[in-house]
C-alpha cells in the first residue's frame, strides 16, 4: 500500500451515515375546500363551512337550472326552425305548382327542383354535422 503524504487539511471520513428523507405531499381538487379547511373555516368562524356549503348547493341548483333552460329552449328553437322550414317548402311547391298551372312549366319546374333539391341538401348537411359532431366527442373521450 502506498503511503499518504499529510496535506495539512485532513479530510473528514466517511463512516457510513445513513440520511433518510422523508417528504409527503397531497393535493386535493374538487369544487367545495378539502374537508380539513372547512373544519379550519369553522374553527375561525363557527358554522362558516355549513355557509360554504349551502353556497356551493344553491349555485350548483343554481346551474342545473340553467342548463334545464338552455336545453328547452334549443328543443323549441329545433322545432321552431323545422316548422319554418316546412311551411317555406310547401310554398315554394305551392308556387311552383302554380307557375304550372298558369302555362310556365319551365320556371314552377326550376323552382320546384330548387326547393327539393334545398331540402335533401338541409338533410344531408345535418346529417353529416352530427355525425361528425358525434366522432369528435367520441375522439375527446378516448383521449382520457
Amino acid at each position: 500500500m502506498a503511503k499518504r503524504e499529510p496535506s495539512g487539511r485532513e479530510q473528514p471520513q466517511d463512516h457510513g451515515t445513513v440520511v433518510q428523507v422523508t417528504q409527503h405531499a397531497e393535493f386535493f381538487s374538487g369544487p367545495i375546500p378539502h374537508p380539513a379547511l372547512l373544519r379550519e373555516y369553522d374553527a375561525i368562524d363557527p358554522g362558516r363551512a355549513r355557509k360554504i356549503l349551502d353556497l356551493f348547493e344553491e349555485q350548483s341548483r343554481h346551474r342545473m337550472a340553467l342548463e334545464k333552460t338552455v336545453v328547452a329552449s334549443d328543443v323549441v328553437r329545433s322545432w321552431a326552425g323545422l316548422v319554418c322550414g316546412f311551411v317555406i317548402s310547401l310554398a315554394a311547391l305551392a308556387v311552383a305548382g302554380w307557375l304550372v298551372y298558369l302555362g310556365h312549366a319551365t320556371s314552377g319546374a326550376v323552382l320546384a327542383g330548387f326547393d327539393l333539391a334545398s331540402l335533401v341538401g338541409t338533410f344531408v348537411y345535418g346529417t353529416y354535422s352530427r355525425r361528425r359532431e358525434r366522432e369528435h366527442k367520441t375522439a375527446l373521450i378516448d383521449r382520457k
